[in-house]
């Protein structure tokens, strides 16, 4: 009887949780024609969660970093590991800087996503981004500088955050 009973409060609470982990997807997550235009119009923001540095392993990010376009420019928030050839003295601002986008373009990938690719330059370095985003929001981004190894970044492409 016991056993009768504990495998109907598993079965329950399965059921609990798959109804709402599927209830906050459809929530949070933007359409598809919101992703298109808001990828048109290069208003978004993209918050991470993990990071893959080029040469070393993947990490998750437990700190809210993000990159938001708007208005023709890219505010970057993203931590940094990797190789830099080229450093100003005292290390330097890494991937946390504002700057006007240049070469904005955005075209269709694979697998129903979309291709996002544009550059910005800082006193310091010239940074090429490339985002792809999927259908349900989810971004894979890769940033290459001029001075420093590239590194990839995972996350969520959601509306632009008013402050």
């Amino acid at each position: 009887m016991k056993k009768l009973l504990l495998g109907a409060a598993l079965i329950a609470i399965a059921f609990l949780t798959t109804g709402c982990s599927t209830q906050s997807n459809v929530t949070t997550n933007a359409t598809s024609m919101q992703i298109t235009q808001m990828l048109a119009n290069g208003e978004y923001s993209i918050d991470f969660y993990r990071m893959d540095p080029l040469g070393g392993s993947s990490k998750t990010l437990t700190t809210p970093y993000n990159i938001q376009v708007s208005g023709g420019k890219v505010q970057s928030y993203l931590p940094y590991f990797g190789r830099a050839y080229s450093l100003p003295y005292g290390g330097g601002e890494g991937l946390s800087f504002t700057s006007d986008v240049t070469d904005y373009n955005v075209k269709p990938g694979k697998k129903k996503s979309q291709i996002v690719t544009f550059s910005a330059r800082t006193t310091e370095d010239r940074y090429d981004f490339n985002i792809q985003v999927f259908e349900n929001g989810r971004s894979y981004m890769t940033v290459t500088p001029n001075n420093k190894q590239s590194i990839s970044f995972d996350g969520e492409l959601m509306p632009v955050k008013e402050n």
